[in-house]
């Protein structure tokens, strides 16, 4: 979209009025629903120094910590910005763009997306002593693999 744009705007001398507010409104969608998946299978990014190789009990407890800090957090983000999202709904609250799209559009992405991930961080932590413990070391990033057996 931000291509046809500057094609629009600087070849055929015809810029449009929908390509930002259009772009940056998928852009918030596609990034807060993405949270969720991406806690789902566990690419949320992690600091292992400390409890890497740990016990698997202390792996779980740790990952359970998380989990409800991450669920915590979230539903104290639906919590504040479903006022917000629902003020701008009643009152007709609009961008201050070209477009001037309603506002809940934006708006609507960061309680869905948190919704999602706290959905999804309670339901890991339901299941989290069905499964086998989740693993604290390097051995889950590729790049850490690639300059082994290679000399120095």
């Amino acid at each position: 979209m931000v291509s046809y744009e500057a094609l629009a705007r600087y070849i055929l001398h015809a810029p449009t009025r929908w390509t930002a507010d259009v772009a940056t409104t998928l852009m918030l969608w596609l990034t807060f629903i993405a949270m969720a998946q991406s806690l789902r299978h566990r690419r949320m990014i992690r600091i292992t120094a400390l409890i890497a190789n740990r016990s698997p009990n202390v792996a779980r407890l740790v990952e359970l910590f998380s989990l409800v800090v991450i669920g915590g957090f979230s539903v104290l983000a639906v919590w504040l910005c479903w006022g917000e999202l629902m003020e701008s709904v009643e009152m007709g609250r609009r961008t201050a763009s070209m477009l001037q799209m309603p506002q809940w559009i934006v708006e609507a992405p960061i309680v869905v997306g948190y919704t999602l991930l706290a959905l999804q961080a309670f339901a890991d932590a339901a299941r989290l002593w069905m499964r086998p413990p989740p693993e604290f070391s390097h051995s889950e990033d590729p790049e850490f693999h690639e300059d082994e057996g290679q000399g120095a």
